[in-house]
């Protein structure tokens, strides 16, 4: 079975920073100089998403002019660490541990730090998946022309412009950017990685992005996201939710369902799932 966008060579080879700087300060400085002309490229690409409307389109031109440095940096890393493929593992987690620290310490609310768990969640899962099943050695043997007529993938583009999101939020912390800026990259990294992950698992391969996370855990967080919707949505809101769960119900059955209203979500296999919050009111 083939997975056209995991299986690209230019996929691994793009996945592995988001601390830009970082990266380049641990290159020996041989292999830095060989990549000087990348720093500009991605200074003036984050600027954009610093500066600009955080628009699909401003995403996705940030994410292809940013592509060939990007995947420059990532091969002299794996160049580097190739020899080792658990010390090339263990680096990526390091970084992604890291980052996280900093920006749930800067973001402004705990929506947006939900959603951070679930970007780099997902992320963890993919490159541990990849790492299993791709050695860095090839990944850094790739000819340059394979990998240019690969990184066209439409699917391949979805995961860059998470990951070029992901960058300028760690960059954002590092300027000061504000709080608000960097939730809205966050948010912007989340929706281009689920493309992503919906992408593959069109193909059969499906990631979670708490693949440890046990039964207690998450009804605890399930809660948790009850008691924030309780907090947050008026009762306007709430009747909004609930003609769209009738809507989607006699979509389904032919006849609305005698389901409370609030039974607003689903699972995978079409079982109604109750987050617990109430009918009208808070």
């Amino acid at each position: 079975m083939g997975f056209p966008a995991f299986a690209s060579p230019a996929l691994p080879e793009a996945a592995f920073f988001l601390d830009w700087e970082a990266l380049f300060r641990r290159l020996p400085a041989s292999a830095r100089a060989k990549v000087t002309w990348t720093k500009p490229r991605i200074d003036a690409g984050l600027k954009r998403l610093l500066t600009e409307s955080v628009s699909d389109a401003v995403l996705d031109d940030v994410a292809r002019d940013l592509m060939e440095p990007v995947r420059a940096l990532s091969r002299a890393i794996l160049e580097l660490l190739a020899s080792n493929r658990d010390e090339f593992r263990a680096s990526v987690m390091d970084d992604l541990l890291r980052e996280e620290g900093r920006l749930n310490a800067f973001l402004p609310d705990d929506d947006s730090r939900d959603t951070l768990a679930w970007v780099l969640g997902f992320l963890r899962s993919f490159v541990g998946l990849v790492m299993t099943m791709v050695e860095p050695e090839h990944l850094a043997s790739l000819d340059a022309e394979q990998l240019t007529q690969e990184s066209t993938d439409p699917d391949l583009a979805s995961f860059m412009r998470g990951q070029v999101a992901l960058m300028a939020a760690v960059e954002a912390v590092r300027q000061g950017a504000g709080g608000d800026r960097c939730s809205t990259l966050i948010d912007s990294a989340f929706l281009s990685f689920m493309a992503f992950r919906s992408a593959i698992r069109n193909h059969g391969l499906w990631l979670s992005p708490f693949p440890n996370e046990t039964s207690a855990e998450r009804q605890q967080s399930l809660l948790r996201y009850a008691a924030r919707l309780r907090e947050t949505l008026t009762d306007q809101d709430w009747q909004t939710l609930e003609r769209a769960c009738a809507r989607r119900s006699r979509t389904k059955t032919g006849k609305r369902s005698s389901a409370p209203a609030w039974v607003i979500s689903a699972d995978a296999s079409g079982h109604e799932r109750c987050l617990g919050v109430p009918q009208t009111g808070r």
